[in-house]
């Protein structure tokens, strides 16, 4: 068996959510192969039984619940997993996981709806950080003022420029403005930070310290 966390995003998910707990539990009511439980006002786990206990099985299933939720309630579904586990003493492994990387697709990647635990690669690691590591790290890179530092335009900038593999071409397309002017914005960044984003070292570290920054960001807003 697996645990498998069903979370709601969209609007009005506080009123659909007992609508959603008595869907997946119309799905799932054979209580003998699966559970469906409810334990909190924002999460329902099921726990479900595999036949083969393969990534693709799993996630057909995730893909299926994703589909009825879209389809039934006409709202956004996100599912996460745990790994397979075969004893019943393991299931709270299992649990730990789907709930993690429940919140780490909340954190990391919101373009996700399905998502296992062990494929939330640097994400899952930055997770697990302690705060005061992290706040460290930032200071490295960015230095004092690192809230201050970039526009809301060149951060849209560099998130299209690794969504495209550091491809200036491809980039500028995407973004529908000329190749030099690219450049041009891309080399005021670099100034800015103290880095070349053209390279993949310098391009690394300022992703891992944008994703650490978005992990301290909703730190603090949690807390």
């Amino acid at each position: 068996r697996r645990v498998m966390a069903i979370s709601l995003h969209g609007e009005d998910t506080e009123e659909l959510f007992p609508i959603c707990l008595e869907i997946i539990k119309n799905i799932y009511p054979d209580k003998k192969e699966d559970y469906v439980l409810n334990i909190d006002d924002n999460v329902i786990l099921l726990i479900k039984e595999f036949s083969d206990g393969s990534e693709d099985e799993a996630n057909e299933c995730a893909r299926q619940i994703v589909s009825t939720i879209n389809t039934e309630l006409m709202t956004g579904a996100k599912v996460t997993y745990g790994c397979l586990v075969t004893e019943l003493k393991d299931l709270s492994e299992s649990y730990k996981q789907a709930s993690m990387a429940m919140e780490v697709v909340k954190i990391f990647y919101d373009d996700r709806d399905i998502a296992s635990y062990t494929s939330l690669g640097i994400g899952r690691l930055i997770h697990q950080l302690p705060r005061q590591l992290c706040e460290m790290f930032l200071k490295e890179v960015f230095g004092e003022n690192d809230k201050d530092l970039l526009t809301n335009e060149q951060v849209n900038i560099i998130e299209k420029f690794f969504d495209n593999n550091l491809n200036v071409s491809e980039t500028a397309r995407s973004l529908d403005i000329k190749r030099t002017t690219l450049i041009y914005k891309i080399e005021k960044i670099n100034e800015i930070l103290k880095l070349d984003i053209n390279k993949f070292e310098d391009a690394m570290t300022l992703k891992i310290a944008m994703m650490v920054a978005k992990y301290t960001s909703y730190i603090y807003k949690n807390n």
